[in-house]
C-alpha cells in the first residue's frame, strides 16, 4: 500500500494512523449505505 502523505512534516506513525482512520470510516460509511439500501429493497 502506498504512503498517504498528507503533510511532509508529519510523524510517519501517525500519518498512517491517519490514513487507517479514513479508511476505516469511508468503509465504514459505504458500507452503511450498501446495507441500507439493500435493506430498503427487501421490505
Amino acid at each position: 500500500m502506498a504512503a498517504v502523505h498528507l503533510h511532509p512534516g508529519l510523524d510517519p506513525d501517525l500519518e498512517s494512523l491517519w490514513a487507517c482512520t479514513l479508511v476505516v470510516s469511508l468503509m465504514h460509511f459505504w458500507y452503511d449505505g450498501f446495507i441500507g439500501s439493500v435493506a430498503r429493497k427487501q421490505v
